[in-house]
């Protein structure tokens, strides 16, 4: 620990990398960048085996144990509210790493920045090193690699007195605030935190910025700062994955102002198109030619499956292309043959209330144990004309047959915000039966909101990390 206390240093934590010497003393508005000389510098503080380090075809390497790299040229770095760190690197498989930063002699429990080089996709949820490249542990968490394994790539992070942009191949991934401060001394490093792949750096650059600049982003400091944003924050703390799968691009929304709204409000998108019978994407060549156009994106891709048709229409291979899939119980042919759209008025016949709802809820099980489905959205929809006897209608014997088709096929339940459904008794039976949940939107323009009934339900449910969906690998 007496080396921590000496050196004001950029830490790197990486399966796989690490940098050559620094060879003068870092001042306002110098930039240091590594040479890789092929050799670890005497001065460099070291925790774990030295020979996992090293450095091939001029990159610097880690082989894949765990170990800590401190390096600096011994000469405190002052820091006067503003920095950047750039870096430029290669993951394998399981190759991890973790850039941090903390305050000079403070333990490393009190580190105020971690940044994660991950890009394997399967992830845990509730687990730190899930978390993707490009998040700030524990306080704005990533759950979607889209950077693949054996490409090169940039990341830059940039703090301006507790605004934090970080950027991955020039795409901002997070735009938001730390109320902290980086003013004094700083201590920053590589670690890696463990075994297994390989990270490669080719390139790494910290610079200190001169002077403090006014922030410009007041709207991202009072978001974060009310009520659901303090919600959001302790969530990330616990690495809950926060991501909003039912999102469209729909009204002036586009994917860049969708990844803006994300980047501000630390909660992830899963954007999905409506794939159906009168829908944009009707045959398997559209959705490749969506998924072509999505690629490289910083999101979940996501496919609506709409009517009972949809299983006719696309094969399993174009299916099995996106992340996940969702469907909902809103269009379905009744026993007179009248096909029915729920949120259409005109299209919706109730002959008799009970009769209906018998039927709503054998189409239902019909979806859930034969249709090919991730998640069930929009969850216990009643048309309009029925919307005000929800409690009455949806009794707990019926509520029970969907938790239990749910619970049998493996599929979890969207809390739909902008419809704030299903209603709590529901979710806590759901909850109680063991069935995961997602959060969704199913926004009809640009408003995309906070997840706030979400939100709610989890902390009033007490639901946790391991209670949530998240895609596995497909």
């Amino acid at each position: 620990m007496k080396h921590l206390q000496r050196l004001i240093v950029f830490i790197l934590v990486l399966p796989g990398l690490v940098c050559s010497s620094c060879r003068h003393r870092l001042r306002e508005g110098f930039t240091y960048e590594p040479s890789f000389i092929g050799e670890i510098p005497e001065s460099w503080f070291l925790s774990g085996d030295r020979s996992s380090f090293g450095f091939y075809e001029g990159f610097l390497i880690n082989q894949g144990t765990e170990a800590t790299l401190l390096f600096g040229d011994m000469k405190p770095i002052p820091i006067k509210g503003r920095f950047m760190i750039e870096g430029s690197f290669r993951t394998s498989p399981e190759g991890k790493a973790v850039l941090f930063f903390q305050p000079e002699g403070k333990h490393e429990a009190s580190r105020i920045m971690e940044i994660m080089v991950n890009n394997d996709k399967l992830t845990v949820p509730g687990d730190r090193l899930s978390c993707k490249t490009g998040s700030i542990l524990g306080v704005h968490n990533l759950f979607r690699a889209f950077v693949p394994h054996n490409e090169w790539f940039d990341l830059k992070m940039e703090w301006n007195d507790g605004m934090i942009e970080l950027r991955v191949n020039n795409q901002i991934l997070i735009d938001t605030h730390i109320d902290t401060d980086f003013t004094g001394m700083l201590l920053a490093g590589w670690e890696n935190p463990h075994e297994g792949g390989v990270v490669e750096c080719r390139m790494l650059r910290f610079t200190i910025l001169p002077g403090k600049e006014g922030l410009n982003n007041n709207d991202v400091l009072i978001v974060r700062a009310d009520s659901i944003g303090q919600v959001i924050r302790k969530l990330h703390a616990i690495y809950f994955p926060l991501v909003d799968f039912h999102t469209h691009l729909k009204g002036n929304l586009n994917i860049e102002k969708a990844l803006d709204i994300s980047s501000r409000s630390g909660i992830g998108l899963g954007i999905a198109p409506n794939c159906g019978k009168g829908f944009p994407i009707t045959d398997d060549a559209g959705i490749f030619t969506y998924l072509d156009r999505m690629a490289g994106r910083p999101v979940f891709l996501g496919m609506q499956a709409e009517g009972r048709e949809w299983v006719d229409m696309f094969s399993m291979q174009a299916v099995s292309a996106f992340d996940y899939v969702f469907t909902d119980a809103m269009t379905y042919t009744d026993d007179k043959g009248r096909r029915m759209r729920l949120w259409m008025p005109d299209e919706v016949f109730v002959d008799e209330e009970q009769a209906f709802m018998e039927t709503l809820v054998s189409r239902l099980l019909g979806i859930l144990d034969n249709e090919p489905i991730d998640i069930y959205v929009n969850p216990t929809y009643l048309p309009e004309v029925l919307a005000g006897e929800y409690e009455r209608l949806w009794t707990e014997e019926r509520m029970q047959k969907v938790i239990d088709a749910l619970k049998r096929n493996g599929i979890a339940l969207e809390i739909n915000s902008r419809l704030r459904l299903p209603s709590e008794k529901f979710i806590r039976m759901a909850h109680g039966a063991g069935v995961k949940f997602s959060l969704g939107t199913n926004n009809v323009d640009s408003r995309l909101g906070r997840s706030e009934y979400g939100l709610e339900m989890i902390m009033k449910l007490n639901l946790g990390p391991e209670d949530m969906f998240v895609p596995f690998d497909r």
